[in-house]
């Protein structure tokens, strides 16, 4: 139990890493506002709990990279293609803050045990942003199969991550770069002034197995302007 609880809070700091990176990306991967028009119609547990209380989490800023003020400022003036990121963002908040943390939230990846966020509501969280690119742990792909957790790459559990980079969460909507000079950009944006170069950095800072999922992709995300500025975040 003691590997389990290790090793989920370990997946939760790299996952988050790669959450805000994604969100801050000038453009939302198609699949964004599907996934959050669903989440909001049938209201998951996870939501019920977590999105009330979301802005005023750290935790949020930590995602966005904003206090909640700025980021409705940006509302006004986000281009079209990125809204739905927004949209997303909450509930990015409220999952990432009911699937891990202290209590209860440790043992999401349990099947022994009730948590906050339900092991199926997890499950279909990570599966999600494994859609976008993301790279899931041993322990991530256990829930999202809704299998026990057996240990980091046990035998019989055949690694089902996609083989996507974390700073490349959707593959047909990786046009940050070739977008930074286009008349969307946001002036606001730490990245457009030249403060990204702390994003590679702290995807490197990730504990354990975290460091060797985000490292694939942290040399790209300095060349990116619409990659997560991680020293606004720090």
């Amino acid at each position: 139990m003691i590997e389990g609880n290790n090793a989920w809070a370990a997946a939760a700091e790299v996952r988050k890493r790669w959450v805000a990176q994604l969100l801050w990306r000038r453009t939302a991967p198609k699949e964004a506002l599907r996934f959050a028009a669903g989440q909001l119609l049938t209201m998951p547990e996870a939501l019920r709990r977590g999105l009330p209380a979301a802005a005023g989490r750290l935790v949020f800023t930590e995602l966005t990279g904003k206090p909640l003020e700025a980021v409705l400022r940006d509302c006004e003036t986000y281009p079209l293609a990125r809204l739905p990121l927004l949209v997303l963002a909450p509930i990015a908040v409220a999952y990432e803050s009911e699937m891990a943390g202290d209590g209860d939230r440790r043992g999401t990846w349990r099947t022994d045990k009730w948590a906050p966020c339900s092991r199926k509501d997890a499950g279909r969280w990570l599966m999600f942003l494994a859609t976008l690119g993301y790279q899931m742990s041993a322990i991530e792909q256990a829930v999202a199969r809704g299998v026990p957790y057996e240990g980091e790459d046990p035998a019989g559990q055949p690694d089902t991550g996609p083989t996507g980079t974390p700073d490349t969460p959707a593959a047909d909507t990786d046009s940050a770069g070739a977008g930074s000079g286009q008349a969307g950009a946001d002036p606001g944006h730490p990245a457009d002034s030249g403060q990204a170069a702390g994003g590679p950095e702290q995807a490197n800072g990730g504990s354990g197995q975290g460091g060797d999922r985000t490292g694939a992709g942290a040399a790209d995300a300095a060349d990116d302007p619409g990659a997560y500025p991680g020293a606004a975040a720090a």
